[in-house]
Order: structure tokens, then C-alpha cells, then sequence
């Protein structure tokens, strides 16, 4: 059976990602600190935070609009971390000594704040993907 492309299919993918990504974090904060250090430091990191929200937004953006017929409020939601992806990951492309220093002044902050709002996000796609379309026959 093959795989569609939905909104359906990437709330389950990114869910479970965030999900897991947010619980690494959260549990291992001060590597998390290090990280974001690390990060504000490497052309290549900083590089990397930008091309890949990029690249999967556009991806979940075009699969959408060419697959989906938004029929509720999940396909909706779905869409918008698509956008916020594009939009975060042109913004760390274009204006880099902004990201950077945004991510310096928020060196201890931004780990706790990142793996919160990644697990509250990670719920809701798990939700949107898992749970509702069971829900709704």
C-alpha cells in the first residue's frame, strides 16, 4: 500500500519527531546549552539550521497544496508549521549575524523553551495524525 503525502502523513512524522527531539532536550539540558553554544559558533551548523526547515517546508508545503483538499482544522494546522518551518528557515539564511546573536543572549533560556514548545507542538501533530482521523470514522 503505498504512502500518501498528506497532511495526515507528516502530523504523524513530525509529531513523533518533536516529540523525541523535545524529550532529548529537556532531559539533557546542559548538553542542550552546549549545543546551542556550539551552534552559534559553526558556519556549518548555523548553515544547516536554516536549509533544513527550509527544505521541509517548502517539502510539506508543495505536498500539500498538491495533494490535500483542506477539509479541517488539522490540515490547517499542519500548513501553518509548514509555514513557520520556511519562514525560520529563510530567516536563519538571510539574516545569520541576527540568528546568531538572538541565540547568544538566549544561550540559557533557549534549550527550556525549545523542548517545551516542541513537546506542546509535538502532542498536537501526534494528535492531528494519530488520533483524530480515528475520531472522526
Amino acid at each position: 500500500m503505498p504512502v500518501t503525502v498528506d497532511s495526515q502523513f507528516f502530523a504523524q512524522l513530525f509529531g513523533v519527531i518533536f516529540i523525541v527531539m523535545s524529550l532529548g532536550i529537556l532531559f539533557n539540558f546542559d548538553n542542550s546549552r552546549q549545543l546551542v553554544n556550539e551552534m552559534s559558533e559553526s558556519a556549518t551548523a548555523r548553515y544547516l539550521s536554516g536549509v533544513f526547515p527550509l527544505f521541509f517546508g517548502v517539502w510539506m508545503i508543495i505536498s500539500m497544496c498538491t495533494s490535500c483538499h483542506f477539509t479541517g482544522w488539522g490540515d490547517w494546522v499542519v500548513l501553518a508549521v509548514a509555514i513557520v518551518m520556511l519562514l525560520a528557515g529563510v530567516f536563519r539564511l538571510l539574516f545569520v549575524d541576527w540568528w546568531v546573536s538572538i541565540l547568544r543572549r538566549y544561550v540559557d533560556k533557549a534549550p527550556i523553551f525549545a523542548g517545551l514548545f516542541g513537546l506542546i507542538l509535538g502532542f498536537l501533530l501526534t494528535y492531528i495524525g494519530f488520533v483524530r482521523p480515528h475520531l472522526l470514522g
